[in-house]
């Protein structure tokens, strides 16, 4: 590992030290704002944040995977349901405080992704070619600043994963690939990516001894990454095997789509993404769209080559005219696409023409910014190479300047189309288009009717091979450039709409970056969404001890409560007994079985287990639960009125429950026998707590 980055980074210095440093600029915003920043609330502080916390918080860290710990439940939850211990996420929020310790990950992630890709594609893309540097750079870059789901490295740590698996399939396993091999599961999650990733390693072991057999170096890197995994996760390995506990899953109902809504569906993730963000449909896949149709009439153009053609197409004269046609048609389509007269042939399915889409995010004066500072980068780019090639070679004339501007870009100086780029397009391309409708049609009805035959089919969610999808693209970005530039031919040129394109690319990303986009969807910052000296408040004005008894949350994530170090009967959990759902069941039926909508969402689903109201329009997504509120996120000042609140008050009390807490007023607190302690609100705080207490028996 060590000769890895030593190989790589004595070389590309400078391309290093300013990747750190732009992944650093990326993070700053949270390192500037302190704990009055922006974090993203859905699955992260509504969730993964106080599970964490707890953990790191406790002595239960090694405990046996059955025993009841934790806050969550009136005797705890089994340890299985909290973060693993052998993670390095867990690692670092032991470290750190929690608000420090997910901007540190957030910094560690992006290095991650930023190093694993640089050196990825140092790999792939061959040294003799212009404009190589930048594209690896800039994609390395576009790689990082992508808005990755901060609670596990699965996603930024592929191009390590991919780097060795590579190096090992053409027969070489070193310390390097055993060490990626090794570490890798620790930052990655088996339910993500790492079924995945066993699963191909082993069927590449398989194609491998079929082709050849013998034995190879895969079955070597095989067994290290299975071991890795099954080792990282055992509680999980042992539960799918052992297991004695009957999870809220295999309760989970799916109805199934329809063909048509898979179809479309399909459509959706190729052109869109899925739940792992890629942003590719803008720039990526019009790139990628662009290099294929250049890699097919060049192949056309191969196999109609006669003498004559030959003659012609070999010719100078007839390749300067060839890059100046080919330089009016990208300048004339870029125009052409922006001026909003060009739309996508699935527009109605999108709503909106390309153009549009466009526009909206690269306005027309960002648009004029970022190509004013492509061509500022590209001139500075060529001085630069032009005042190092004086200096080495002592090249003093024009001459020498205006051959390297003519000079070739080619990966093989031999061999102008290596069969290899055009397979590993084609490949990739390929791929995106199969994870996509597998990942859609894996919710057709037909094919849930089969998965119902097998209970791992239902526990599992096999449609996360779509987290492969943001690496898939990347390659296939810095690949379609590399297609490009070769075409163009002209280094000047080449430089220049490499930049210009990387540059709209991270543009793009840049405008979805978690802290801007939380800012924008929900406007409370972190300190503000856990409210600590809110809490601290009602705390103490509490007779009992905050240990000794359990409280229940309405209009607010439980996880802010349990933060605040209060135990909890409801929560949000991915995998929590089937035992206690139903226990929670009996609590909140009467209320749930007033829109059906609600009570499915807990019964097909329930792995939020809220006290919800029906009454109050509680997003699916598990947003924050406000009445009659239009927006998805509210900063709620005002208590709001629940009129009849159908609470079974012994189911309740039976699962220790002792307060409410609840942002609303409800009306018929006296006939449940609930009797207010108090309202409590800060300046500081966007929750106005009402604490109810429930009458003993």
């Amino acid at each position: 590992m060590k000769n890895l980055f030593n190989s790589h980074f004595s070389k590309d210095i400078f391309s290093w030290l300013l990747g750190f440093a732009a992944v650093f600029a990326y993070v700053y915003p949270w390192i500037l704002a302190g704990e009055s920043g922006y974090i993203r609330i859905h699955d992260s502080l509504d969730s993964n944040m106080a599970w964490i916390k707890i953990l790191t918080e406790s002595n239960f860290w090694f405990a046996p995977s059955l025993s009841q710990v934790g806050p969550i439940a009136e005797h705890g939850m089994p340890r299985i349901v909290y973060p693993r211990e052998l993670n390095v996420i867990t690692w670092i929020f032991a470290i750190f405080d929690p608000y420090w310790a997910y901007v540190s990950n957030q910094f560690v992630l992006r290095i991650v992704a930023f190093s694993g890709m640089y050196i990825f594609l140092k790999s792939i893309i061959q040294q003799d070619q212009n404009a190589r540097s930048i594209i690896v750079l800039g994609v390395s870059l576009c790689y990082a600043f992508l808005p990755f789901f901060a609670w596990t490295g699965s996603v930024a740590s592929l191009p390590f994963i991919f780097y060795a698996l590579f190096r090992i399939w053409r027969g070489y396993i070193g310390k390097t690939e055993i060490i990626i091999l090794i570490l890798h599961p620790f930052y990655s999650s088996t339910v993500f990516t790492g079924m995945f990733i066993i699963g191909i390693f082993w069927l590449l072991t398989l194609i491998k001894y079929l082709k050849h057999r013998q034995m190879s170096p895969l079955i070597l890197g095989a067994l290290i990454i299975t071991a890795a995994y099954l080792v990282v996760d055992y509680r999980l390995w042992s539960h799918l095997f052992f297991g004695e506990m009957i999870p809220h899953r295999v309760d989970m109902i799916y109805i199934g789509s329809s063909f048509s809504d898979a179809w479309v569906n399909a459509k959706q993730i190729f052109f869109k993404g899925d739940w792992a963000v890629t942003l590719h449909n803008l720039v990526i896949l019009k790139v990628t769209s662009v290099a294929l149709v250049l890699i097919c009439i060049n192949l056309i153009w191969t196999l109609i080559n006669t003498k004559t053609i030959s003659f012609i197409l070999k010719s100078k004269s007839w390749q300067q005219v060839s890059r100046l046609l080919f330089l009016i048609f990208l300048i004339s389509f870029i125009i052409f696409l922006y001026s909003g007269h060009w739309t996508w042939p699935y527009s109605e399915y999108w709503k909106y023409d390309t153009a549009g889409i466009f526009r909206h995010y690269i306005p027309g004066l960002v648009f004029l910014q970022i190509t004013s500072a492509a061509l500022i980068f590209t001139s500075i780019y060529f001085i630069w190479v032009n005042f190092s090639t004086r200096i080495s070679a002592r090249i003093t004339t024009l001459v020498s300047w205006n051959n390297f501007l003519r000079s070739g870009f080619s990966v093989t100086k031999s061999e102008p189309w290596p069969q290899g780029l055009i397979l590993t397009m084609a490949a990739l391309f390929v791929f995106s288009i199969a994870i996509s409708f597998y990942a859609a049609f894996w919710d057709w009805s037909t094919v849930v009717l089969f998965r119902q035959k097998f209970s791992i089919l239902m526990q599992v969610n096999f449609t996360r091979l779509t987290f492969f999808l943001p690496f898939i693209w990347m390659v296939t970005f810095a690949l379609s450039l590399v297609v490009i530039v070769r075409i163009i031919r002209i280094p000047i040129i080449s430089v220049f709409l490499v930049t210009l394109l990387i540059g709209l690319q991270l543009k793009i990303e840049l405008d979805n970056h978690e802290y801007k986009m939380e800012e924008k969807e929900s406007g409370i910052t972190f300190s503000q969404f856990y409210s600590e000296k809110l809490f601290e408040q009602i705390e103490k004005s509490l007779p009992d001890n905050k240990k000794s008894y359990v409280v229940g949350s309405i209009g607010i994530h439980p996880s802010i409560l349990q933060y605040n170090g209060f135990r909890t009967a409801d929560g949000y959990l991915n995998f929590y007994p089937k035992e206690y759902k139903l226990k929670f069941r009996k609590a909140v039926i009467n209320e749930f079985s007033k829109n059906e909508s609600l009570l499915s969402y807990f019964d097909d689903w329930g792995s939020r287990f809220y006290f919800f109201s029906s009454e109050m329009i509680c997003p699916r997504s598990g947003a924050l639960c406000v009445k009659n509120s239009s927006e998805k996120y509210a900063n709620v000042k005002d208590p709001q009125v629940i009129k009849n609140f159908d609470l079974d008050i012994p189911a309740t009390r039976a699962l220790g429950v002792k307060y409410l807490f609840s942002v609303t007023i409800i009306s018929n607190a006296e006939d449940l026998g609930l009797k207010s302690m108090g309202a409590f609100s800060s300046v500081d705080s966007p929750w106005p707590i009402i604490v109810y207490k429930i009458a003993d028996k």
